[in-house]
């Protein structure tokens, strides 16, 4: 009976572990997918700081307001309404959306960019 108890715990114990291990794995996989994802846009944001001749400190606070992806179809769309061609045509494509500081610190001009 004891000995049984002891098993069963033994066993819980290695499953416990199992899954911990297949978790760690999981998120070692999510992350070099995510760094996959991101590289693109990392080396686009990368290329617009060494041309702006600014350290990224000063390129974020007095050039760059922010740069993402346009990830789904609705995003993409609120940036093409006056040019529907240009959504049928990147509508599968990964865009970078880099929106441009004006001389007042808000958004003055947006860019999109293929990676």
């Amino acid at each position: 009976m004891e000995v049984d108890i002891i098993r069963a715990q033994e066993e819980q114990g290695r499953l416990y572990r199992i899954e911990e291990q297949r978790k760690k794995e999981e998120q070692i996989r999510k992350a070099k997918e995510r760094e996959e994802y991101e590289r693109p846009l990392k080396a686009f944001i990368s290329s617009k700081i060494k041309e702006s001749d600014l350290s990224e400190k000063d390129f974020k606070k007095q050039v760059c307001s922010s740069c993402d992806y346009l990830k789904d179809r609705s995003t993409k769309s609120r940036y093409f309404t006056e040019r529907p061609d240009l959504l049928d045509k990147y509508h599968n494509e990964r865009l970078i959306r880099f929106s441009i500081k004006g001389t007042d610190g808000k958004v003055g001009k947006i860019e999109i960019y293929t990676d």
